[in-house]
């Protein structure tokens, strides 16, 4: 018999290579869980995601946060997507923050996605996902109708449990930790950060900086309208400040291309030290991105996983808090230094980075068993699952 039907089939949903460093990094993690000698994969995603081990991944294209439009559905390969859930053993639906009804049309796509797996007796895994803000009584009444007949549900943080939980989800809700937490150091590509630091003429020292160009989560949607000069300005000087109290050149990371290196441009243009701020003007796979944030002094961060990366690469960072995610993530690695993006004033700001640089030796060593601590949840749920689900 040919070994490769042996294999079990997954088919892998989420919002992949729609240019989120954030999704492609949970991406690799959980492709890190699965041995490809025992499972044949295929992954829904917009473009070829921006990580290096994807060769063995059939990739079935699916448009996702790109809104609701003629050219978005025409994107979508629909029979590629229906027949690869219909051949497959499990269907993960898993990833970032997708279980939520901040748009109409979200959960019902996932659970569209769960139905047609259903009848085809396809295992419905959802794993390690971030579910909230579920505020609607359509979107409340669905997770009640859908959730308790998935195989399985993990979340990523208590607080999606608690999400679902107060929708009236009953149903066993593990939480694990987010997929990203699957890599490691060993990970990284040496050979290719170091290209990369030439290419970019790095500095030897640096501060990273990761910003969320629209600024509020639920603004995602409408961030081309609204005017964001008075936060770029504060995002001005807060670098100014930054360069001001480190000694250090500033170094913006973008993680949502191509959104972020204009919003890079545009702080650059109101700050005093703009010949000290420079921003990455090449895109690389996370094992790269991850090598070079770890070459970082420190992060100023607004974006998760630009703290998850430098949890990993055991980098110190102080973060400026635009969503509710953050928050749960600095509460669940006890990292106390931040500062809310609606209560940013310069003076408590500069207080805080004070307190931010006297402590981070203190921080290095706290965070130095955080991403061991994660992995073992992410290992641990996935051993289990093979135990009783896969």
């Amino acid at each position: 018999m040919d070994p490769v039907r042996l294999k079990k089939k997954a088919v892998i949903v989420g919002a992949y290579g729609c240019g989120n460093v954030g999704d492609d990094a949970i991406l690799a993690g959980l492709l890190k869980r699965f041995d490809p000698d025992k499972w044949e994969l295929s992954v829904l995603s917009a473009e070829t995601p921006g990580i290096s081990n994807i060769a063995h991944v059939r990739l079935i294209r699916q448009q996702l946060n790109r809104g609701l439009t003629w050219d978005v559905l025409r994107r979508f390969e629909y029979g590629a997507i229906l027949s690869a859930i219909r051949r497959a053993d499990l269907l993960i639906i898993g990833g970032g923050a997708l279980l939520h009804d901040l748009r109409p049309y979200n959960l019902p796509y996932f659970f569209l996605m769960q139905t047609w797996a259903m009848c085809w007796r396809t295992r419905v895994i959802y794993m390690d996902i971030g579910a909230g803000p579920v505020r609607t009584s359509l979107g409340r009444w669905l997770c009640r109708r859908f959730l308790p007949h998935a195989a399985a549900v993990s979340v990523r943080d208590i607080e999606g449990k608690r999400c679902l939980e107060s929708a009236g989800v009953k149903r066993d809700i593990q939480v694990t930790a987010d997929p990203a937490f699957m890599l490691t150091p060993e990970d990284v590509h040496a050979a290719s950060v170091e290209k990369a630091i030439k290419q970019e003429n790095l500095p030897e020292k640096f501060v990273a900086m990761t910003v969320c160009g629209w600024f509020k989560s639920e603004d995602f949607w409408k961030r081309k309208k609204l005017d964001q000069s008075g936060n770029i300005r504060s995002l001005a000087a807060i670098s100014d400040t930054i360069i001001e109290k480190s000694d250090l050149p500033v170094v913006f990371f973008p993680t949502v291309v191509p959104f972020d290196r204009e919003t890079a441009g545009r702080i650059q243009k109101e700050m005093r030290y703009r010949d000290r701020f420079q921003w990455l003007e090449r895109d690389y796979p996370v094992e790269i991105l991850m090598g070079l944030f770890g070459r970082a002094s420190w992060l100023f961060g607004m974006r998760l996983h630009s703290m998850i990366l430098c949890t990993i690469m055991q980098v110190p960072f102080f973060s400026m808090i635009y969503d509710r995610k953050v928050t749960h993530f600095m509460n669940a690695i006890g990292n106390p230094h931040h500062v809310m993006l609606e209560n940013r004033d310069m003076d408590t700001l500069t207080q805080k980075l004070d307190a931010f640089i006297q402590d981070m030796p203190a921080l290095k060593r706290q965070i130095r068993d955080c991403p061991d601590v994660f992995r073992k949840r992410l290992v641990t749920h996935f051993r289990h699952l093979e135990q009783q689900v896969l």
